[in-house]
């Protein structure tokens, strides 16, 4: 089952509630249009200690669709300590255009 970005930060906002109260003013800034301070959340969030947090960024930063994150999906795609986490940043590599092999270094 695939959500939108909405829903992921939705996921994300209720996670984050529950984790750290402290967190939620910076969770209001993505309510805008600003798609720079969704990209630094998001990217963010993939250092987060809670799996589903780092799953839920990673597959939002596809669905955003800016070719920016993708060296740092690349990163967590290969380092992720979750398997599940690693393989939500390698979808979101394809939904971007890229693939993992791209950034391997030769």
């Amino acid at each position: 089952m695939l959500f939108s970005v909405t829903q992921y930060l939705g996921i994300l906002v209720f996670f984050e509630i529950n984790h750290n109260v402290g967190r939620c003013r910076v969770m209001t800034t993505l309510s805008g249009p600003s798609l720079e301070l969704k990209l630094e959340y998001l990217t963010k969030q993939l250092d987060n200690v809670l799996p589903t947090i780092r799953f839920n960024a990673a597959r939002a930063l596809g669905e955003l669709g800016d070719p920016r994150a993708a060296t740092i999906l690349s990163e967590v795609a290969k380092s992720d300590q979750s398997s599940a986490v690693r393989r939500a940043a390698e979808i979101a590599l394809l939904e971007l255009g890229f693939n993992i092999d791209d950034f391997t270094s030769v």
